[in-house]
């Protein structure tokens, strides 16, 4: 077992280390006079302060950023309608899990997919439409469409995009509309049941009895 150094040679190291540092300076630097060297020793001090000030505020605005990244997870992963991030070319950058079950596909498979991939071939065109859209626009563009889940199935949805500024990214919003559409169609049965049922009650009011 090594045993401890002696005060008196922890002293000696000590000062020979401080004076292979200081003759490892400059020649104008070791001939300074006490004022300059009060002075050097202070600029030394102010740029130690001002290095700890950037820490802390690199340490702040550090935690800024995760808190946005937060604020991004619970906005983007967690909303109730299907969210994806495409390149310009089309393809997946990123997807939340509503976009993830409305095609009925883990969102590690969709990414580097192009969107097309789950676009139901007659509506290509209408997609493609609104694509070119969306060059140059500075507003949000929409459009129906069908989709085709993983398990083959259609089903209609609303898609929303925006071209993400100097991102060159595409912001797109999936809205499954299936139930509206289901509405709708109720909606268009029973006014026709009811034009019908008017229009015979007008017949039978006018048969002479």
């Amino acid at each position: 077992m090594t045993s401890p150094a002696r005060p008196d040679r922890l002293r000696n190291r000590a000062d020979e280390l401080v004076r292979r540092r200081e003759a490892s300076l400059p020649p104008d630097v070791r001939s300074l006079s006490a004022d300059d060297a009060q002075r050097v020793i202070h600029e030394l001090r102010v740029h130690e302060t001002e290095l700890g000030l950037q820490n802390e505020e690199l340490l702040r605005l550090q935690g800024e950023l995760e808190a946005l990244r937060a604020r991004y997870f619970d906005f983007f992963q967690l909303a109730p309608v299907g969210y994806l991030i495409l390149a310009t070319d089309g393809s997946i950058l990123e997807v939340n899990q509503a976009a993830s079950d409305l095609l009925g596909i883990p969102r590690a498979g969709l990414i580097g997919q192009r969107i097309t991939r789950y676009v139901v071939q007659d509506d290509q065109d209408a997609y493609y439409l609104h694509r070119r859209r969306l060059h140059g626009a500075d507003v949000p563009h929409a459009c129906e469409l069908r989709m085709v889940r993983a398990d083959g199935s259609i089903f209609p949805v609303l898609l929303t995009a925006s071209a993400a500024g100097d991102a060159g990214t595409i912001r797109v919003v999936l809205t499954d509309i299936g139930d509206r559409r289901r509405l709708e169609a109720e909606r268009a049965t029973l006014l026709v049941e009811l034009e019908a049922a008017r229009r015979a009650g007008e017949f039978a009011s006018a048969t002479p009895r």
